[in-house]
């Protein structure tokens, strides 16, 4: 039931037309009791007369509701709009506000009527997170930086600009004498020959005068040509001065950067501090390192995430392709992941060192996790791999086809340490110790 104020005005008896807030529509019947025609619907009416107030009910919805449910929605009769959620534990899509009185079934089959392919583009996208996520933690060895692309000493160029050459300027036209012509009118007019002779007389001492100032103001501007050119000659010659020995200095640092980046341990320890902490992983990953007496050895000793950070579960459609099916895992699958995902952080991390200092022949680098010790009821750091990545080594892989690479199997082909089961449960080891490569 509703209470509304409205106008109406007669068109014809039994049919009057009603005008208020909600639009225009048609009353037929007698007031008190008629049937209204809308765009709102069709609906019967009680009136006061005389008051301006009705009462009115649906009817047209009444009758569509008597019919069968699908005809209701195959018809298309309704449009909702109502929230999205995705339980990403069970997949399942769900409309937690329903703004009509219909069921939760009814909503659902009537969003996935009206909304399909959004509603669809919604699982895909939420497994194709799942999968991108998996991928960036397998893949990401294939960041691994060229041997080619050894951090270098950047020359600064000289931004001094070249002073320019003036351009000589443009003279003022040269003046013109145009003298009167003596014709033979001239010699029959009295005076006309004497008019003519004055008149030129005059012309030319103008232009005489004329020609004086003009070649001053040649004479003028060559001078000051002359002297613009002679001082901007004088500052090019000081600008290949300056500009020789900025080259001769970037020479000096660059002879010098090249010596500091192999023997300087701050120097060394500042570059690897800056390029290290460039490095963006999918998981936190945290590196700490020490470079060697004889500065040709860094050890790395990685944090690396724990195998509760991997993603741990999958998904795909439903059969009817309206939910997914998420689950877990298999541990074995994780196990793997995780190896896998160690050894690509070792793999980067050791080329990030070795592209980074040059004089660098070695990389020792150990991975550890904490894992509660059962013996004292405390987190403990095991050490699970370790391995000596040589630069002759590193310099072999085919970095055209690194998806061809296995990490596991580029680290393992190093001096390591490591128990690896098939399984890829990794047990703890004792990782190289510092200063001790030689031994190894």
């Amino acid at each position: 039931m509703g209470v509304r104020f409205r106008k109406s005005f007669k068109l014809a008896p039994g049919i009057r037309a009603n005008i208020g807030l909600g639009g225009g529509s048609l009353s037929i019947g007698k007031r008190g009791a008629s049937v209204n025609v809308g765009r709102q619907g069709v609906y019967s009416n009680l009136c006061l007369p005389g008051t301006g107030l009705s009462y009115r009910q649906r009817l047209d919805r009444q009758n569509k509701q008597t019919r069968n449910s699908n005809d209701l929605f195959n018809k298309g009769d309704v449009t909702i709009s109502t929230s999205v959620i995705l339980d990403d534990e069970t997949g399942e899509i769900s409309f937690p506000e329903n703004p009509t009185r219909l069921s939760n079934q009814q909503v659902s089959k009537l969003m996935w009527e009206q909304q399909s392919v959004k509603l669809t583009e919604m699982l895909q996208n939420h497994i194709d997170k799942l999968d991108d996520d998996t991928s960036l933690i397998a893949e990401i060895y294939l960041d691994s930086p060229h041997p080619s692309n050894v951090l270098t000493f950047q020359k600064l160029p000289f931004n001094e600009k070249l002073p320019e050459l003036p351009e000589k300027p443009e003279a003022p036209n040269k003046p013109v004498l145009r003298l009167v012509i003596l014709c033979w009118y001239h010699k029959i007019i009295p005076f006309g020959v004497r008019w003519v002779l004055s008149r030129n007389k005059k012309r030319q001492s103008l232009f005489d005068r004329s020609i004086e100032k003009w070649q001053k103001i040649q004479q003028q501007l060559n001078h000051e040509f002359l002297s613009k050119k002679s001082d901007t000659e004088q500052k090019i010659i000081e600008w290949n001065r300056l500009k020789d020995v900025h080259n001769s200095e970037q020479t000096e640092l660059k002879s010098l950067y090249e010596e500091e980046v192999r023997i300087n341990s701050d120097k060394m320890t500042e570059l690897l501090e800056l390029e290290i902490g460039n490095v963006i992983w999918p998981r936190e990953t945290l590196i700490s390192f020490e470079i060697s007496e004889d500065k040709k050895s860094v050890y790395l000793d990685v944090d690396l995430p724990e195998i509760e950070d991997l993603p741990q579960k999958v998904a795909k459609f439903s059969a009817n392709r309206k939910r997914l099916l998420i689950k877990n895992k298999a541990k074995e699958t994780i196990q793997n992941e995780y190896a896998f995902h160690v050894h690509g952080v070792l793999m980067r991390a050791s080329g990030v060192v070795l592209t980074t200092l040059p004089g660098i022949d070695n990389v020792v680098v150990s991975g550890f996790t904490q894992r509660m010790d059962s013996s004292t009821g405390y987190e403990k750091e095991n050490y699970i791999v370790s391995a000596i990545v040589k630069r002759k080594n590193y310099k072999k892989l085919n970095f055209d086809n690194l998806k061809a690479v296995s990490p596991i199997d580029f680290i393992g082909e190093h001096y390591v340490r490591r128990k690896l089961l098939k399984s890829g449960i990794m047990r703890a080891i004792e990782p190289f110790e510092i200063n001790k490569l030689s031994k190894s």
